[in-house]
């Protein structure tokens, strides 16, 4: 069985966050008469305010062995599965919420439509359903939080902010669509809206470890990461089960970043040509000059900034590839941190590449990436090599 989590922080941030919305300020009818069942399906409502993940979670199977046919706790545990992208139990819990022999509220009812419709083509959009409840229950949560999720499982970031902000026009709980808006914005790479978002949090939930856990994300996004080793201490300070993992590795990121004392940090001002590069992962080399690419590149570097372009050949399927990348950068020692501002693939755009920076002879070797513990995996790695120009 797959795990619950996805082992990327931030996603799980998110997620908690729309599952929060499940408690409702005008709440959408249920349509369980079980009141055990109901009662464990309100004690989980409330740890999803508390951000209890697995606690919500576990109340919400116990409601549904309560109640079989409890729709809303079998849709909710769907809901949370197929984020995480576990298969066998999305499909059991979705199976489960559109054979409930419950007469179901109109409100189920609605949300039965997309839950077909998913079953049927887990690709087919929803989004029409969405609004559909929306303007049945318009100040209930619980169809902006569908609705959202799905968008961010689309990665519609702009369209998640808009809804966002209609949540705060009538929410009770704010801080939770705050939190939302602040990854939304971290994604588009907004970080003046996302650490406003992010410190409104903190200012409606001054005493909840999740605000300070959610900006020390941003603060790892920024690789920023003394800032961020104070901020998931201080959820760990407010609930000593929070953040402690993530501060460990911020205090790590933050010291490598400082460098060793006992090197000299190369000068790597002026104009660089490409000599060698070899790409390596699962000890397979997949990428090599000399070997199966021809081309170069030239890389250049002023007091604070970097560009590189270059063009390669790649014989295996006689293909061609264009290179160009740009950003800043910081090195203390041999250890040196690039910040991407532009790059020929996008997705690499705005992340951070930690290397090992060797300058032997006449040759500047960069290698990466470094691992949480300081090193080079050597099954997966990076290496370029490079000469300087006169």
């Amino acid at each position: 069985m797959k795990k619950l989590y996805k082992p990327i922080p931030i996603l799980l941030a998110l997620v908690m966050a729309c599952l929060i919305g499940f408690t409702q300020v005008e709440p959408m009818p249920i349509s369980s008469s079980d009141k055990k069942a109901v009662k464990l399906w309100q004690e989980a409502m409330l740890k999803f305010d508390d951000v209890e993940m697995s606690q919500a979670v576990n109340l919400l199977k116990q409601a549904v062995n309560a109640d079989p046919n409890f729709f809303m706790a079998n849709y909710q545990l769907a809901m949370v599965y197929k984020y995480f992208d576990n298969q066998e139990e999305y499909s059991k819990y979705l199976s489960q919420a559109i054979n409930s022999k419950t007469k179901l509220t109109e409100g189920e009812a609605i949300l039965k439509e997309a839950l077909t419709r998913m079953q049927e083509n887990p690709n087919a959009p929803v989004y029409d359903v969405a609004d559909k409840l929306i303007d049945r229950y318009p100040h209930a949560k619980t169809p902006y939080y569908f609705k959202i999720m799905n968008l961010m499982m689309d990665k519609k970031n702009e369209e998640i902010i808009k809804l966002c902000d209609q949540l705060l026009r009538f929410t009770d709980t704010p801080g939770s669509v705050y939190n939302t808006k602040g990854y939304a914005y971290l994604a588009l790479k907004d970080y003046d809206a996302a650490l406003d978002a992010f410190n409104k949090y903190i200012e409606l939930q001054p005493n909840h470890p999740n605000p300070y856990d959610s900006k020390g994300d941003y603060y790892m996004d920024r690789n920023q990461y003394t800032n961020a080793y104070e901020s998931f201490i201080k959820a760990h300070e407010i609930n000593d089960k929070w953040s402690y993992e993530k501060a460990m590795k911020a205090k790590k990121m933050a010291e490598w970043a400082k460098g060793p004392t006992n090197i000299e940090t190369p000068d790597l001002k002026g104009a660089w040509l490409l000599v060698k590069i070899k790409m390596v992962s699962n000890g397979q080399v997949d990428f090599e000059i000399p070997g199966n690419v021809t081309g170069s590149q030239v890389k250049l570097w002023s007091d604070e900034y970097f560009s590189a372009t270059g063009k390669f050949h790649i014989e295996d399927n006689d293909s061609d590839m264009d290179n160009f990348a740009g950003g800043s950068y910081e090195i203390a020692g041999n250890h040196y941190q690039e910040m991407i501002i532009y790059h020929a693939s996008d997705e690499i755009v705005g992340s951070q590449a930690n290397m090992i920076m060797e300058l032997k002879g006449d040759s500047l070797i960069q290698t990466w990436p470094v691992t949480e513990s300081g090193e080079i995996d050597w099954d997966n790695y990076s290496q370029e090599t490079y000469v300087k120009l006169d």
